[in-house]
């Protein structure tokens, strides 16, 4: 992510909490059948959920670009 492009405000005008690494901290609803398996999925690989979340998310978004979709 580049630096100059981090938003310094939320959406609602409070100020945005950013780690020194860049990390944006942002919560997700999921399903508890979902969050049951990447608990399960980030013990047995031995990683924490939030990076098996970012590696999907990734993927989704190169797939999508890949396929010519746009939001």
């Amino acid at each position: 992510m580049n630096p100059k492009r981090v938003p310094k405000t939320g959406p609602r005008g409070g100020t945005t909490t950013i780690s020194k690494t860049g990390m944006m901290r942002k919560a997700v609803n999921l399903h508890h059948e979902d969050w049951e398996r990447l608990r399960k999925r980030a013990f047995e690989e031995r990683r924490p959920a939030s990076e098996l979340v970012r590696e999907a998310l990734r993927r989704y978004f190169e797939s999508e670009e890949g396929s010519g979709k746009r939001s």
